[in-house]
């Protein structure tokens, strides 16, 4: 009886996954919580995380590397915009509170609620779309490497640990150690049979 190593299509399969220098193994060859939270690289994901997806989205051949960075890159800006936009207006509803003018009117000050909901709306619908984005990269990582898991637990992740599952993914891929800013980015991956 013949093995699958004697299979002249699994030797096929081993040059297309070599060439590649990644290879689909069924599971993560890292855990999520395999990371040292104070080294440069983690750093790097969880703060600057728009270089580094975008070099995944560009290995995985899901984006070019331009185009996945400029919208990560605005996907974070407004993020950060619409929240330090939030704080901004907490903190003058609270000075405004408790140093307004007295007046004589009884009817009370505008108090900007519309303002403040607009900008949690915003800041929620934001964080909302990144999170699900980074669970569609995971999700296509999984498929490729064959990798156990569901969509859902893959979103969960992206809400929970965003840092570390863009590490995760990146030590996957072996694109961790690439420079914030290389240009060109890792070669994008062959597809697998």
């Amino acid at each position: 009886m013949a093995t699958g190593n004697n299979n002249p299509s699994n030797h096929l399969l081993q040059a297309k996954m070599h060439a590649n220098g990644v290879e689909p193994t069924g599971s993560w060859t890292h855990e999520l919580n395999d990371v040292n939270m104070c080294s440069g690289p983690f750093m790097k994901f969880t703060w600057c995380p728009c270089f580094p997806l975008a070099q995944l989205e560009a290995r995985l051949g899901i984006n070019t590397y331009g185009c996945a960075l400029a919208s990560f890159f605005l996907t974070v800006a407004t993020t950060y915009f619409a929240f330090i936009a939030l704080m901004f207006i907490m903190i003058l509803n609270l000075v405004a509170a408790n140093y307004g003018p007295v007046r004589d009117d009884p009817t009370p000050p505008s108090s900007g609620f519309g303002t403040l909901f607009l900008a949690v709306f915003c800041t929620l619908l934001n964080i909302a779309w990144y999170a699900n984005r980074i669970a569609s990269i995971r999700t296509q990582v999984r498929i490729r490497f064959q990798i156990p898991g569901s969509a859902k637990s893959d979103l969960c992740v992206a809400w929970t640990n965003t840092g570390r599952a863009i590490y995760q993914m990146a030590r996957q891929l072996n694109c961790e150690n690439e420079s914030m800013c290389s240009r060109p980015p890792a070669d994008t991956l062959a597809a697998y049979p």
